[in-house]
């Protein structure tokens, strides 16, 4: 009995130890948050060398969004920018790249017009395979007086015109 209890004590007061319990690899290992990694300083390059801005004078990046708007809109105008090589220049002018149609909108217009996926009816009737619905509606009121009129005449019940809610065209 005083092993178990000794034994009981040493496993306890063992696995209160933090260290017996890193040897042992049960503990967790976490990293520590206040070890900071040193980085090398920021340095100039060498051929860093601006001068001050003169007061008065624009700064050289303006942004000028009307001129980028026109640039995205109409592409680059300027010769720099939309200098193309001789022998692309030739390859467009062979396909017919270098003309465009004055009146483009409005051809293009008249081609979606006659466009079969653009009729909106054909895409119903695609979407909505389904034949038109020739189900009708029955008037029950009006029924049920027709029957019980049939019953008091001794007719049969399926004789007279059965009153509808909405006729077949």
């Amino acid at each position: 009995m005083k092993k178990a209890i000794l034994s009981l004590i040493l496993i306890l007061s063992m696995s209160a130890c933090s260290m017996d319990k890193q040897s042992m690899g049960l503990g967790r290992q976490t990293p520590d948050e206040f070890v900071v990694m040193k980085r090398q300083p920021l340095s100039m390059p060498p051929d860093y060398n601006l001068s001050p801005p003169e007061p008065g004078k624009e700064p050289l990046k303006q942004p000028a969004p009307e001129k980028d708007a026109e640039i995205a809109v109409f592409g680059a105008i300027d010769e720099e920018q939309s200098s193309i090589s001789e022998t692309d220049d030739n390859f467009l002018r062979e396909i017919g790249a270098d003309y465009s149609q004055p009146n483009i909108r409005a051809t293009l217009d008249n081609e979606m017009i006659n466009d079969p996926a653009n009729n909106k009816y054909l895409i119903d009737g695609l979407m909505f395979w389904k034949d038109k619905d020739n189900s009708i509606i029955l008037d029950n009121l009006e029924e049920s007086k027709r029957i019980k009129h049939n019953k008091k005449q001794g007719l049969a019940i399926d004789q007279g015109e059965v009153p509808v809610l909405n006729p077949i065209d």
